[in-house]
């Protein structure tokens, strides 16, 4: 029998968690997009990805973080190539 992480079961099940889990990963796009930060060095996008895993946990922040990256790509915003160096 295997076992699923609580947050994908939670992912599968709710539908407002599902719109928490998308509204995070566009709120991060805007942020990256925008390339904002507080100051040379500190990035806003940074602290998004922390406030990300603090509130999603670890796991399920990695698989959000994607959401942005392949919208970046998409919209020509980042090379593919520079997609690592994102990731």
């Amino acid at each position: 029998m295997s076992r699923s992480p609580i947050g994908w079961q939670k992912f599968r099940s709710d539908k407002g968690y599902q719109h928490f889990v998308f509204a995070s990963g566009l709120i991060l796009f805007c942020l990256w997009a925008l390339k904002a930060g507080i100051s040379e060095g500190l990035d806003i996008h940074f602290l998004g990805m922390t406030v990300l895993t603090l509130c999603h946990g670890p796991r399920i922040a990695i698989w959000i973080s994607t959401l942005p990256l392949a919208l970046m790509v998409a919209f020509g915003l980042l090379p593919f190539e520079d997609v690592g160096l994102y990731a």
